[in-house]
């Protein structure tokens, strides 16, 4: 599939962000997946200590917004979004 599009990370208060984007147009999308991690941008992205679970988080289509929660304040964040098949994979957005 397309991968999600819009992508945008707001910061919702301590340890907290806020991210959405827009659904890809295909029909047989299953979940998008949110990746987070903290020590470099790119694959693999092993998050963990976010209180809603490790990397990746799961978002039902058409969801479009998940706030991630409890994440160390004095790090940087790194983000992605990839879009999930029903059967297939997974295509990825930074």
């Amino acid at each position: 599939p397309a991968p999600p599009a819009g992508g945008s990370v707001r910061v919702a208060g301590i340890g907290a962000l806020d991210v959405s984007w827009t659904d890809p147009p295909d029909a047989d999308v299953s979940g998008i997946l949110l990746h987070y991690d903290s020590d470099a941008s790119g694959p693999v992205y092993t998050g963990q200590g976010a209180l809603e679970g490790i990397s990746p988080l799961r978002a039902e289509p058409a969801r479009r917004s998940v706030r991630i929660s409890g994440l160390p304040s004095c790090l940087p964040h790194f983000i992605a979004l990839t879009a999930m098949l029903s059967e297939e994979g997974e295509t990825r957005r930074e």
